[in-house]
């Protein structure tokens, strides 16, 4: 309300409404939480610093990588608001254990022989380009019983 008094009579004055001048409201600020599964969205008035939106988001979140054996996987959690002065907003978090390798049985892939070192594989059961290899040591002869043969020559004098 504006008010103007008269300057020749003290009593007399007259009045008139101003419009209000609407909410302006700045910049968003969102608050994620360190996993990733809250946020906080809030605006200011720039009008009025005693106005203030809050609002809590809904979190929805989607695998972006998936974790390996050796290497942890990526979340996208996506925050999404009802009130039109927020937009949706994303966070990626690489929040998804490695799995760790699982090896699979030992297979022999190259036999040991009496003189040679042999070979055993064995495979990561979710990843096949990982694997181990160990040495099987050689057998080393094993003779059996001798086993003689005469022949039967006849000697001539």
């Amino acid at each position: 309300i504006e008010t103007r008094y008269c300057t020749h009579d003290d009593g007399t004055f007259e009045t008139r409404e101003i419009p209000a001048t609407g909410h302006k409201y700045g910049e968003p600020v969102y608050t994620w939480s360190e996993d990733g599964k809250t946020c906080t969205a809030t605006v200011t008035c720039e009008h009025d610093k005693a106005h203030v939106v809050t609002e809590e988001a809904v979190i929805t979140s989607a695998v972006k990588t998936a974790a390996t054996c050796d290497k942890a996987g990526v979340t996208t959690y996506t925050a999404t608001f009802k009130n039109e002065l927020f937009s949706a907003q994303t966070k990626e978090i690489e929040d998804i254990p490695a799995a760790g390798h699982e090896f699979g049985d030992w297979v022999v892939s190259k036999p040991a022989t009496c003189e040679e070192n042999g070979i055993e594989t064995r495979y990561c059961t979710h990843d096949d380009g990982t694997f181990e290899t160990r040495e099987i040591p050689a057998t080393g002869h094993k003779y059996g019983e001798p086993v003689y043969t005469w022949s039967n020559r006849t000697q001539v004098w």
